[in-house]
């Protein structure tokens, strides 16, 4: 079950409209309960992971990995990558969207909430990111 930071399961808009339960709604704790009756897992999108000040910068995690696996269901996110146009705001170097920005402080915070999987687009970095946990 894929959970984005905002909106709504197109799926469930076809069939409920305006009253299909939102993306956050399925991270409440009824809504977590419901899922674990369905599914063994929820990825999430980052962004969701990160905590993150009015400015976009981030500030630490959040507790939603810990609510997933209190409900029973493993926790997988979406998309690390080392380019600045997809680090948050204080991680990025530089004006250049495509160079590479400060990804290991960002890929350790990730890996940090105790996600079991992550995908990425450079999976070596992503291990390297591990191996100097």
């Amino acid at each position: 079950f894929l959970v984005e930071a905002s909106g709504a399961p197109a799926d469930l808009v076809a069939r409920d409209g305006a009253s299909a339960r939102s993306y956050a709604q399925h991270l409440e704790a009824d809504g977590l309960a419901r899922l674990a009756l369905e599914v063994d897992g929820v990825s999430i999108d980052k962004r969701l992971l990160l905590a993150t000040d009015a400015r976009g910068a981030v500030t630490g995690t959040t507790d939603v990995v810990d609510r997933v696996h209190q409900a029973g269901l493993d926790v997988f996110t979406w998309t690390l990558r080392a380019e600045n146009r997809f680090l948050a705001r204080n991680f990025r170097r530089g004006d250049a969207p495509a160079d590479f920005g400060d990804w290991r402080e960002e890929f350790a915070l990730v890996l940090s909430t105790g996600v079991d999987g992550v995908f990425a687009d450079q999976p070596d970095l992503v291990l390297a990111a591990l191996a100097a946990r």
